[in-house]
């Protein structure tokens, strides 16, 4: 009996531990599945939101901090952190910028600093590799004196000589010394707009560079080469001319540029109007009338290429070729010409292409005399009076083709005569009187009266503009030289023409400053002071 007493009770409280256990586990059930979506929104939680949020409730986690409120140690930590260096004072971080190449200079700060903001800081890595920029600024950077930037290479180069083009760009540089030189080249000409002309505001982007032809056979220059738009090269003689090339990708010519060489100081002359005139034709190597480096280079009025004059000084010579030139290797480069049966290659694009090849306008001669076709004629190429420098002006920086009118003092008249009394020439024989003793393959003329101020001008002869020849037979009789205007009236006796100063000995003798000539004719340039 006690046995089984003892059993019951055993049973009995065993079971109302389990009873107690399971209705434990309901209420915790029902107080969990009690909460409502009202008291959800007061907690900020979604109620269907089964994600973890132990994150927000962390006590550990920083509450975010006002910019103000942010301690300066911490600020100071990350400013080391990030390896710049902390200014108690200023409460400011900085960073030096990264090491410049050599051969530089930095172009405003060498370091970047920044203050803490906007809950963090500005810093970026990149702000701190150097730049290239020539405007002032953080971790800029320019190349020191005598160092030209590569962009190719990323570094500072030094200068093989001096820049021709530092003064301005031209379509001719003057050298005067021994030495290696360097210009721009993807600039055409002065870089000026000229009307009508379709790539005023293009850069060249030349991938290689030629010799077209120098005037001495053992060589002007040489070391010629092309690196980041700059043609550099090494003159070696001091007398000539030579004509060097920028080409694409193809190996076409798309700009060239006359370089003279001469080992004299080329000089001004004022004339009594104030007009500073050079002492010399252009691409003249010598002021004596007896030799031929004194005539010069000869052009088609507009074009910016020259070619080369007589191979004689005076007369004696029915040659339609000119003095010769060569290439970079020392064979004779032909100066040749274009079709006289028709016109195909008389546009300004092939004219840039093709700068040793006279252009005939023998197709079109009764009705325009210009070396473009008639359509493409453009009165506008060297400027004109009206106008400023172009870019197709063949004189050096700093000159210019003279406007009309700039020798009118010639004659008395101040157009044509054939009275060598009436002409401005200077007494250079000393006899006191003004005659044909006076001349010398060409007119000393008298510039300015008062000082007694003259200048040679040759009689260089002319490339005739319809056959696309050299009058050779001309040296030292006929003189003419070219003024930046065209003659653009219809009623012209030369269709398609331009102005000129000219002058002739001979059988007949005249003069005149305001003739006017085929625009294929090719003629002396004269330049003047801009």
């Amino acid at each position: 009996m006690k046995k089984s007493l003892l059993a019951f009770t055993i049973f009995c409280l065993f079971f109302l531990i389990s009873c107690g256990s399971s209705s434990k586990n309901e209420d915790e059930t029902d107080t969990t599945d009690s909460v409502t979506d009202e008291d959800a929104a007061d907690t900020g939680t979604d109620p269907t939101d089964d994600s973890d949020s132990e994150t927000d409730t962390d006590p550990n986690y920083p509450e975010p901090v006002d910019d103000s409120s942010r301690p300066p140690e911490k600020q100071k930590s990350d400013c080391l952190d990030f390896g710049g260096s902390w200014d108690e004072t200023t409460l400011i971080c900085t960073w030096k910028c990264k090491s410049k190449p050599a051969n530089s200079e930095w172009n405003g700060s060498d370091h970047y600093s920044d203050k803490f903001a906007n809950g963090g800081w500005e810093y970026e890595p990149e702000k701190l590799i150097p730049e290239y920029n020539e405007e002032s600024g953080d971790c800029h950077f320019v190349c020191k004196a005598g160092f030209i930037w590569s962009e190719n290479d990323g570094i500072c180069l030094r200068k093989t000589g001096p820049d021709l083009s530092e003064a301005g760009t031209a379509n001719c540089y003057i050298v005067q010394t021994a030495g290696e030189y360097s210009f721009d080249a993807t600039v055409r000409g002065n870089g000026s707009r000229v009307e009508g002309v379709d790539f005023n505001d293009e850069k060249l982007d030349p991938k290689g560079v030629k010799l077209v032809w120098q005037s001495d056979k053992n060589g002007l220059i040489d070391s010629l080469k092309l690196k980041d738009g700059r043609i550099y090269f090494s003159a070696k003689n001091l007398s000539g001319n030579a004509i060097v090339a920028a080409l694409d990708e193809a190996g076409n010519i798309i700009w060239s540029w006359h370089i003279w060489l001469s080992d004299e100081d080329i000089t001004d002359v004022k004339t009594a109007d104030g007009v500073m005139v050079m002492d010399r034709n252009l691409g003249a190597t010598s002021l004596s009338f007896n030799y031929l480096g004194s005539h010069g280079l000869l052009y088609q009025w507009g074009r910016k290429d020259p070619f080369p004059a007589s191979p004689v000084a005076s007369g004696g010579t029915t040659s339609t070729m000119p003095v010769p030139v060569y290439d970079a290797e020392g064979n004779e480069v032909e100066i040749a010409h274009s079709s006289w049966e028709n016109s195909d290659s008389n546009t300004l694009e092939y004219a840039i292409s093709n700068p040793t090849t006279v252009l005939s306008n023998y197709s079109q001669y009764a009705e325009c005399r210009d070396w473009l076709r008639k359509e493409f004629s453009n009165p506008a190429l060297w400027g004109g009076s009206d106008g400023g420098k172009s870019l197709f002006d063949p004189c050096p920086a700093g000159y210019r083709v003279p406007k009309l009118g700039t020798f009118d003092f010639f004659t008395s008249s101040g157009g044509y005569e054939t009275d060598i009394a009436g002409f401005s020439v200077y007494d250079i024989n000393s006899d006191s009187v003004i005659d044909e003793n006076d001349y010398r393959n060409g007119w000393y003329i008298l510039l300015n009266p008062e000082d007694g101020a003259h200048s040679y001008f040759p009689a260089a002869a002319r490339y005739d503009g319809s056959y696309a020849m050299l009058m050779g037979s001309k040296a030292g009789l006929w003189g003419n030289y070219w003024y930046a205007d065209a003659d653009d009236s219809e009623e012209s006796y030369v269709p398609c023409g331009a102005y000129a100063l000219a002058f002739q000995f001979g059988e007949a003798v005249s003069a005149s400053p305001k003739a006017i000539g085929g625009r294929a004719d090719g003629y002396s340039v004269r330049c003047v002071k801009e």
